[in-house]
């Protein structure tokens, strides 16, 4: 695996996402960047800062334009603050392949023997083995990230600096969001819709990866069922499916929202290629898994993309891989 030398500023990272709009072009997205890290004086440093963000969290179409339809902008979007930042943590700590293979190796095993405390000298072995450089410094940072990236997935707590830093690995509890995000892409990632609720609770990567005990991912999988970020069907939990329908002007939201989007009230439609724009709530219906609104005014485009602002709170009208199924 390649030595993993470059750092992501958090703060940074929030800032450049915030400029993220569906459907912005690379270059405008870019040096709108630029100009938002004026206080970062090396050139150079603001290059690789959007570098990193532009490569691990963003996905940009054919045309060079920002996907809204990416997995993770889609959840960004939504989020809370807390939400946010656990998924850069999380997304950013999964960059590199290195982390999941050092919970796998280290952290893992620290837990199952009962004995929490890792040594430093064992991240050390651990590195210098799977890192594809010898050299002191690329070793060093190296390690120094690899253990910011597991802290950030929950997984280790690290106390003190340098060679007199303890590593506790510890039981990790991520938040909806997070586990959400994490069940969703690897759903994506292995070209599913859905897995077993046992594996979702047991063996998905959102367990694996933040090593959360079972009870903890039923309360996350429960709140994201709530949500409508993830849905229930039999004994699966799967990618909420939504529809649009040009004839009858609705647009479905995955989960029961019938109590929150009221008759009158506004939803806004941004990142579609034809229906963007605000809408007028003429009714709402339940029909599972799916809360269906009903708007006054045409919904006139077919095409699979888009998100849509309820009460002034953006969720994502997500299918499985796109964005919009139309009934």
């Amino acid at each position: 695996m390649k030595s993993w030398t470059r750092t992501l500023t958090l703060a940074d990272a929030h800032s450049l996402l915030a400029l993220a709009q569906p459907r912005m072009s690379r270059s405008d997205w870019e040096r709108a960047c630029y100009k938002a890290l004026a206080h970062i004086k090396s050139r150079p440093r603001q290059t690789d800062q959007i570098r990193l963000v532009r490569e691990n969290f963003l996905v940009f179409t054919g045309d060079s334009r920002i996907d809204g339809r990416g997995l993770f902008l889609r959840m960004y979007r939504k989020a809370s603050a807390a939400g946010q930042e656990g998924l850069v943590r999380v997304a950013w700590a999964l960059s590199h392949d290195i982390t999941a293979k050092a919970v796998e190796e280290l952290v893992a095993p620290a837990l199952a023997s009962g004995d929490q405390d890792i040594p430093l000298m064992r991240v050390d072995k651990f590195v210098k083995k799977h890192a594809d450089t010898e050299a002191t410094d690329a070793l060093r940072k190296t390690r120094t990230t690899l253990l910011d990236a597991l802290s950030g997935l929950g997984c280790v707590e690290t106390r003190g600096t340098g060679r007199h830093r303890s590593i506790t690995a510890t039981q990790g509890s991520p938040d909806a969001t997070v586990f959400s995000y994490l069940i969703l892409r690897e759903l994506n990632e292995t070209n599913r819709d859905a897995m077993p609720t046992t594996d979702a609770t047991t063996t998905a990567q959102a367990v694996q990866f933040t090593q959360c005990n079972m009870g903890h991912a039923f309360v996350c999988i429960g709140a994201a069922l709530q949500t409508g970020s993830l849905i229930a069907l039999d004994n699966e939990i799967a990618v909420p499916e939504a529809a649009v329908d040009t004839g009858s002007d609705t647009v479905a939201i995955a989960g029961d929202l019938t109590a929150i989007i009221a008759d009158n009230s506004f939803i806004e439609i941004t990142g579609s290629t034809g229906n963007d724009g605000t809408y007028v709530v003429a009714s709402t219906t339940f029909s599972s898994p799916n809360t269906v609104i009903t708007v006054t005014g045409d919904i006139t485009d077919a095409t699979v993309d888009g998100n849509v602002t309820y009460n002034w709170t953006e969720t994502t009208v997500n299918a499985a891989k796109s964005g919009i199924k139309f009934a």
